[in-house]
């Protein structure tokens, strides 16, 4: 089935980035109150984890940017199959002797030579069919990795808000230390998270994506941009023997029928 619109995941992922922001100072002023000495010892790891989302924020909008688009990979990806691959594929076959007819038949050297390419331009018809068709699967894998990469990161932040809740809640009861812990653990698994989405995405384009590109590219060199002629210059050639009349000299393409 089609990707989600990511636009949609995006503006709910910059939605929960301001409600850590908004409630941020919450947790700050409920370490606070739990005893102002002991706050004073946190404040820094408080700063520290603060800086750390502020980067992590910073780099979320940066990937925002390019976020790309799954869905219209998705949909090139599906008209390469409908409108090429699948259209090719089904009259893979056709270019065969048997397969074909004309009005009029000949024999000699031109005439040899079209029909011994036909096995050729068979070959080539296929590899350009399987071509378009393999593209559809690498496009639909593309747009879901990237899909996957931002749920990543929304599931990532989603976390982190409970454990700043969590925080939050545990300061309010007197727990200022604990409550600091459990947030400075959420800043960094949610580091952790974000890394390893992106990471699987990157992965995912080297190990897959890249390969596949270089297939293809293989492939079209080799058929179509190359599609397979004779093997034989044929521009002098006959369809028939070469005569001599005492009016003309070589007499060549003369056509007769078969």
């Amino acid at each position: 089935m089609p990707p989600i619109d990511i636009n949609d995941l995006i503006s709910q992922i910059n939605a929960k980035i301001n409600e850590a922001i908004k409630f941020w100072p919450v947790l700050v002023e409920a370490v606070r109150r739990t005893n102002e000495l002991i706050f004073a010892q946190l404040v820094g790891m408080l700063d520290w984890a603060r800086a750390r989302l502020d980067e992590t924020w910073t780099t979320i909008q940066n990937f925002t940017k390019q976020a790309g688009n799954p869905i219209r990979l998705w949909e090139v990806g599906q008209g390469w199959f409908d409108q090429v691959g699948k259209p090719m594929a089904d009259e893979s076959g056709t270019l065969v002797e048997s397969r074909l007819r004309t009005d009029d038949e000949w024999d000699g050297t031109a005439a040899g030579e079209y029909k011994g390419v036909l096995g050729k331009q068979e070959e080539a018809f296929k590899a350009v069919a399987k071509t378009a068709t393999q593209i559809k699967p690498a496009l639909h894998n593309m747009a879901a990795a990237i899909v996957a990469m931002w749920a990543g990161i929304y599931i990532g932040i989603q976390t982190f808000l409970a454990a700043l809740a969590t925080g939050i809640a545990t300061a309010a009861a007197g727990g200022g230390p604990v409550a600091v812990g459990i947030v400075v653990a959420g800043v960094g698994a949610l580091g952790g998270v974000i890394t390893a989405a992106v990471t699987t995405l990157g992965n995912f384009v080297q190990g897959s994506v890249l390969p596949a590109i270089a297939t293809f590219q293989q492939s079209y060199v080799g058929t179509a941009s190359a599609w397979p002629g004779p093997g034989t210059d044929i521009s002098d050639g006959s369809f028939r023997d070469v005569e001599k009349n005492s009016d003309e000299d070589d007499i060549r393409w003369h056509l007769q029928n078969a």
